[in-house]
C-alpha cells in the first residue's frame, strides 16, 4: 500500500513539474514580447492562416503568402468575426453555468438542519421564492445558448455546404480547419447534459417549483388579499410557466423538439453530408489525441473535461439525425471511458460518463448494433470500476485500522 501511495505521488509530481516548467516558458514569452495582443484562444478562438494555393516554390509561395496577408479581404473578415463571437459567447455562457448555476443546483433545497429535519408548509415556496433570481439566471443562460448554438449551426451549414461555392467569403477558402468551433459547440451542449444530471439527482427543484405552480393558482384567483397587482401576478406566472416547461422537457432532450429554436438549424446540418463527415472527423481526431495523452505526464488540464464535450457532440447529433454513429467513433467512446469512467465538475459532483449515454440517447437508437453493444460493454465497465473503488476503499480502511 505505501509503495502504491509513494509510486502516485511521484507521478503527481512529475506532473506539476511538467506544467510548472511550461507555464514559466508561456510567462517568459509572454514577458518577451512587445506587448501585442495575445492571440491565445480566449482573445481570439477563430484565426486565418495563411498558406500558398500550390506549391511552385519557396518564392513563389512567399509572394503568395505576403499578398494573402496584406490583402484586407472584408468578406474574410465578417466571417471570422461572426465564428469568433459565437465561440466567445458560448465560452461565455458555459463559465457563467459553471461558477453560478452548477453548485447552487447541486445544493437547492437542502436546508442546513439536515435530511431528517421537514420544511414546515409554506417553506418549500418560499425557499423558491427566494431562488427566483438564480431560476432567471438559468432560464438566460439556457435560452442565450440555444441562440448562439443554433447561429453556429448554421454558420458551420454554410461553411461545409457544397452548395454555394461561388460567393464570398466561401471562394476565398481552399480547406477549412473547424476543431476549435465543434470544441465550443461540444462545450455548450455539455452544458444542458449537466443541468439535466444535476436535477436528476436533486428533485428538489422540481418538487419546489411544482408547489410554488399550485400557490400561484391560489394566489391569481385572490389578488386583492395578497396585495398584489394584476400586472406582477401574470408576469410571476408567466416566469413559472417557463421554467416548468424548460423543466419538463428536459434540457438536452428540448434541443432536438420538434418546436426547439435549434430545429431550423437542425434540419440544415443533418442533411448536409459534408458537415457530418467533418464531425466524425474531428470526432475520431480529437478523441485520438486525447487517448494518447490521458494517464501519462503529457496529459493536459482540460482532456477529461473534453471528453465529457466529445460525448455531447456524439449524443446530440445522434438524436439529431436518428442514425447511430459509426463502429470506429464508439469504438473510441469506448476507449475513453475505459481511461476515465467519471469527471467532476465545479460543486463537486461526479458524472459517471456511461450513465450519460444511457439516459440520453434516444431509446430507439439504443438497439442499433454500436450503440447497443457499447452500452453492454458501458455496464461491465462501471460494474468493475465501482468494484474497484470498492476494492480501494476497503483497504483504507483496513490501513487506517491498524496503524
Amino acid at each position: 500500500m505505501a509503495s502504491l501511495l509513494l509510486e502516485q505521488q511521484e507521478k503527481l509530481r512529475r506532473h506539476v513539474d511538467e506544467w510548472r516548467f511550461r507555464s514559466r516558458a508561456a510567462l517568459s514569452g509572454l514577458g518577451s514580447g512587445s506587448g501585442s495582443p495575445s492571440n491565445s484562444a480566449c482573445s481570439a478562438p477563430v484565426r486565418l492562416r495563411v498558406g500558398p494555393t500550390d506549391h511552385a516554390g519557396a518564392g513563389a509561395a512567399s509572394l503568395l503568402l505576403t499578398t494573402a496577408a496584406a490583402d484586407d479581404n472584408v468578406a474574410v473578415s465578417k466571417f471570422v468575426a461572426v465564428l469568433s463571437h459565437s465561440c466567445i459567447e458560448i465560452s461565455r455562457l458555459s463559465d457563467a453555468a459553471s461558477k453560478g448555476l452548477y453548485r447552487q443546483l447541486l445544493l437547492f433545497g437542502h436546508n442546513t438542519g439536515g435530511l431528517s429535519e421537514a420544511l414546515l408548509e409554506g417553506e418549500p415556496q418560499k425557499m423558491f421564492a427566494h431562488s427566483m433570481p438564480l431560476l432567471l439566471d438559468l432560464y438566460e443562460i439556457v435560452n442565450g445558448l440555444m441562440a448562439v448554438l443554433g447561429n453556429l449551426l448554421r454558420q458551420l451549414d454554410v461553411s461545409c455546404s457544397v452548395r454555394d461555392k461561388n460567393v464570398r467569403p466561401l471562394n476565398s477558402f481552399r480547406s477549412f480547419d473547424l476543431r476549435t468551433v465543434f470544441g465550443l459547440l461540444g462545450e455548450g451542449l455539455s452544458v444542458f447534459l449537466l443541468l439535466d444530471e444535476i436535477l436528476r439527482h436533486n428533485g428538489n427543484v422540481r418538487s419546489y417549483l411544482s408547489l410554488f405552480s399550485r400557490m400561484m393558482s391560489k394566489v391569481k384567483s385572490e389578488v386583492d388579499i395578497f396585495g398584489m397587482s394584476v400586472e406582477d401576478v401574470d408576469f410571476l406566472d408567466q416566469v413559472v410557466y417557463n421554467l416548468q416547461k424548460l423543466f419538463d422537457s428536459g434540457f438536452f432532450h428540448r434541443l432536438v423538439q420538434v418546436d426547439s429554436p435549434l430545429c431550423s438549424s437542425i434540419n440544415l446540418v443533418k442533411s448536409n453530408h459534408k458537415f457530418m463527415d467533418a464531425f466524425y472527423s474531428f470526432f475520431s481526431e480529437r478523441s485520438t489525441e486525447i487517448l494518447l495523452r490521458v494517464g501519462s505526464v503529457k496529459e493536459l488540464p482540460f482532456d477529461r473535461k473534453t471528453i465529457l464535450h466529445l460525448l455531447a457532440l456524439l449524443l446530440f447529433f445522434t438524436s439529431a439525425t436518428d442514425e447511430a454513429p459509426d463502429k470506429k467513433s464508439m469504438k473510441l467512446l469506448v476507449e475513453m471511458f475505459q481511461l476515465v469512467p467519471v469527471v467532476y465538475i465545479e460543486g463537486g459532483k461526479r458524472i459517471v460518463l456511461s450513465d450519460l449515454m444511457r439516459y440520453y440517447c434516444p431509446p430507439a437508437l439504443s438497439l442499433l448494433p454500436p450503440i447497443k453493444e457499447a452500452c453492454e460493454a458501458f455496464g461491465i465497465m462501471k460494474n468493475n470500476y465501482l468494484t474497484h473503488l470498492n476494492e480501494v476503499h476497503s483497504r483504507c480502511a483496513y490501513f487506517t485500522l491498524f496503524t
